[in-house]
């Protein structure tokens, strides 16, 4: 199993906890306009052994709404454009 796993570790945002005197997040916190750093840096951790080579770190920009259509093209499934069968009304 741990040689065929696929582990993401992520989050929906960053820390609030204080920094730069910002407690919580939206509607929640003393505070809620926070544009700093550590609001926004969001930890995105990927281990796949044999596919994915350890100790990788990149200073490149991502975004969590990118991250199921690039688990589908990793796993090599094509992602649907459009819905094949009209939703439920």
């Amino acid at each position: 199993m741990e040689q065929d796993t696929l582990v993401i570790f992520t989050a929906d945002h960053g820390l609030s906890m204080g920094h730069h005197g910002f407690w919580g997040h939206g509607a929640a916190a003393c505070r809620s306009f926070n544009l700093h750093q550590a609001a926004h840096s969001i930890p995105l951790i990927v281990s796949h052994p044999g596919a994915v080579e350890s100790r990788q770190c990149s200073s490149l920009h991502v975004s969590n709404t990118d991250l199921f259509a690039t688990l589908l093209e990793y796993i090599g499934i094509k992602a649907l454009s459009e819905p094949q069968t009209p939703l439920p009304a």
